[in-house]
């Protein structure tokens, strides 16, 4: 023992000397205090007994109420854990060895944080080669929390998402007083949202309802204002109100689009603003249609088509109503692929109708004249302050020609013995039939008329000399 003593003495003497101390070597050069040879792996253990210190070498490490001694060992009872270095990756180690008591061996090792020699860091993830910075660890769905005494942000993994003042743990939960937000993406369907709260909560912890705002789906199609499953480049929820405001505020009239129950509203500011339709751009714009707060419709250097189906009751055409309009009065438009013209409601029916082939017209009447040299068709009578009938064959007067051959009355009395009309005068049959031309039917009438006036001068040449016959007796 006093040898043992006294070869110790000289070894911290020769290590004091040059100010260096060794334990287990003579030449304590390259640091202060130098310890070789070791008790398993452990150079030194501070607090043997209790939860203490060790260091370690092979691969270094620092453990903590733990030390390696033909195998991990507890040092007191209680956690243990320990920071290392691999020494032949360079990576550095941050380890967890669950609990146990004093001597029992550790059997289960977590590796908490890793630092690989390339400087990535991985947290509860050993090998964090995709990224500077790996986080596997969570609470919930939760990998990393920034503000947890304040209103935060929550970064969650499964269902990737960074959530504002909001977590998922069992369900989304603030983080702190307020209101709260996610945004996300679902790794099934590749749906990408962003939700909101409508109302703020108080304190940590809290159930904070999320709503989705805006969802944009693979394709490429968003949906805006709760539409979860947007199914166009553009689409909103199905709720009534503004969908578009271009401008305004809560209270202040809008220029935008709404929706209200059935109707779809293109609107602007007030009374004095009217709606136009072009090309071009705001500053250098064309106008090709103008809707005018005061009802009307202006096109310039247009028109307007209707294209449609010749079915029940769906011509294309304009519809008109009453002045309050809530009783339907009348409709232009298509009778049919010829036809045009006025439906009246609710018994005129098709009043007029012009035929875009021959240019007929019928007034009260569907059916057009056989013959197309008759341009207007009536089905009903005609009232007129004057009818002139321009005609174009000559007017009877070639009657009173010198060379006109005067049927003799007798000629005539036989001709309505027989034929029960007026010579060249159509017969009741014949107008039953087709009808009687105005014009022609007047010139014939005209040309009896000078006929009798004829005979009437005749008549009266023949009283003349009667009479002088009876004076001269």
């Amino acid at each position: 023992m006093k040898q043992y003593i006294t070869f110790l003495s000289l070894m911290i003497t020769l290590g004091a000397a040059a100010q260096n101390v060794g334990i287990g070597t003579v030449t304590p050069t390259n640091a202060k205090l130098v310890i070789v040879g070791s008790n398993g792996n452990a150079q030194a253990i501070f607090g043997e007994g209790q939860a203490g210190v060790s260091l370690e070498n092979n691969d270094p490490l620092v453990g903590f109420n733990n030390y390696y001694l033909s195998g991990r060992k507890f040092m007191s009872n209680g956690y243990a854990g320990g920071i290392s270095m691999a020494s032949g990756t360079g990576n550095f180690l941050v380890r967890s060895y669950g609990t146990g008591s004093t001597g029992a061996a550790v059997t289960t090792s977590t590796t908490l944080l890793t630092v690989l020699q390339a400087g990535n860091v991985g947290i509860g993830n050993a090998s964090p080669t995709l990224a500077g910075l790996v986080v596997d660890a969570k609470v919930g769905a939760i990998n990393a929390m920034f503000g947890s005494n304040t209103s935060g942000v929550a970064i969650e993994s499964n269902y990737p998402g960074i959530g504002f003042n909001s977590y998922y743990n069992g369900g989304r939960k603030s983080i702190n007083t307020g209101f709260g937000s996610l945004v996300g993406q679902d790794p099934l369907t590749g749906r990408f949202y962003i939700s909101t709260s409508s109302a703020s909560v108080t304190g940590q912890g809290t159930t904070i309802p999320l709503y989705d705002r805006l969802v944009i789906n693979p394709d490429g199609s968003l949906g805006v204002e709760g539409n979860t499953d947007p199914t166009a480049p553009l689409s909103f929820a199905n709720t009534v109100g503004n969908k578009i405001s271009l401008y305004g505020d809560a209270t202040a009239p809008h220029y935008g689009l709404g929706i209200q129950g059935a109707l779809m509203q293109l609107y602007t500011n007030g009374s004095n603003a009217d709606i136009a339709l072009g090309y071009g751009r705001s500053g250098s714009f064309t106008e090709k249609y103008r809707f005018g707060n005061s009802g009307y419709m202006n096109i310039q250097n247009g028109r307007i088509r209707f294209t449609g189906q010749l079915s029940a009751g769906n011509s294309q055409g304009i519809e008109f109503t009453n002045f309050a309009g809530t009783t339907l009065k009348g409709f232009f438009g298509q009778f049919d692929d010829n036809n045009m013209g006025f439906f009246g409601y609710p018994g005129a029916g098709w009043a007029m109708l012009f035929n875009q082939t021959t240019g007929q017209l019928n007034l009260g009447a569907t059916r057009n004249a056989n013959d197309v040299s008759y341009k207007l068709n009536v089905g009903g009578k005609i009232l007129a302050e004057e009818v002139r009938v321009n005609l174009q064959a000559n007017w009877p007067d070639y009657v009173f020609a010198k060379n006109y051959k005067l049927p003799s009355l007798s000629d005539v009395e036989k001709y309505i013995d027989k034929n029960n009309h007026l010579p060249n005068v159509p017969a009741a049959s014949e107008i039953e039939k087709s009808g009687i031309a105005l014009g022609q039917m007047q010139s014939k009438m005209m040309e009896k008329i000078e006929e009798l006036t004829l005979y009437i001068i005749d008549l009266k040449k023949e009283v003349e000399v009667l009479k002088t016959k009876t004076t001269k007796q």
